[in-house]
């Protein structure tokens, strides 16, 4: 009689945890598709056309130097995720009032961010996409 009693409480007790699991899973689940993504800084992209890029997408550093804000898509763990990158701009010239040349961006793939929401973004946040 007293090991029925300890397999049941064992069985019980796996049961319990297996349970506790479940509920874990499911509220990160919602949450990481709900309050996190919310809270991510919301970006607008703009496509580069050969080496020109709109004046939007570059940003002025305290240092006096430039870079290009651009988006990367990586594979996160509910599915996409989307990573803001900053470029070093090096050679550049103004193209027109609202676009620069720049010189060095030879085969560049990505969208680049012309807005981000927040003033604070540093390279390699995630963001979300507008």
């Amino acid at each position: 009689m007293e090991n029925k009693r300890r397999t049941f409480f064992r069985r019980l007790a796996v049961w319990v945890a297996g349970a506790i699991y479940l509920l874990a899973v499911v509220g990160a689940t919602v949450y990481s598709q709900t309050g996190y993504i919310e809270s991510l800084p919301l970006v607008t992209l703009a496509m580069v056309d050969g080496n020109s890029v709109p004046n939007e997408a570059i940003v002025d550093l305290p240092d006096g130097s430039r870079v290009l804000n651009y988006v990367e898509q990586e594979n996160g763990p509910w599915g996409k995720r989307y990573i803001l990158r900053q470029r070093q701009m090096t050679s550049r010239r103004k193209a027109d009032e609202n676009h620069t040349l720049a010189y060095d961006m030879n085969e560049f793939y990505w969208p680049v961010a012309t807005s981000v929401s927040g003033d604070l973004y540093l390279d390699g946040i995630e963001v979300r996409l507008s």
